[in-house]
């Protein structure tokens, strides 16, 4: 594929695999593929720059406030200005790619708020998120949530 008619999507989703298949070895990315990856993502930045140029009309010139741009300019923008945040997931292997998980976390909350409509009390609120925290502690630790759990009430888990 030629890198002009690459898109920001799908070098983003190279960089993920490139450092998926470097862990599934055992190994991270190495300081030239990420300064390689991170030139590539630069290019394109500065390309789509290019294409989607800041432009604006003489209404919005009269205007108070920030000026409108295109949905995709914004997005440039963004891009540029937090480019060391979307690329992170590069240089340090505890930093996901996305926030699925963090996703998946809060959708038990959503979920039994859409059920129960909310909660009696606020400690059973409570109760609740410390149990779902743990839960999902556990479960990223690989360890077994309803032994670990039981371990805790009785006061005898302790993290190795």
């Amino acid at each position: 594929m030629n890198m002009s008619n690459k898109t920001g999507q799908d070098l983003l989703i190279e960089m993920k695999r490139t450092k998926e298949e470097n862990e599934s070895l055992g190994i991270s990315l190495s300081k030239q593929e990420i300064t390689t990856l991170e030139a590539r993502f630069d290019n394109l930045i500065a390309e789509g720059c290019e294409k989607n140029p800041v432009q604006f009309s003489p209404e919005t010139l009269k205007k108070k406030g920030s000026k409108k741009q295109s949905p995709s300019r914004n997005l440039l923008d963004r891009l540029q200005l937090h480019r060391d945040k979307v690329l992170r997931f590069l240089r340090e292997t505890a930093i996901p790619f996305d926030n699925n998980q963090a996703e998946r976390d809060l959708r038990m909350m959503r979920v039994k708020k859409k059920i129960s409509g909310l909660f009696r009390s606020e400690e059973g609120a409570k109760a609740f998120c410390w149990t779902r925290t743990f839960a999902s502690t556990f479960r990223k630790q690989g360890f077994g949530v309803l032994a670990s759990l039981q371990k805790v009430l009785e006061e005898t888990f302790v993290f190795s």
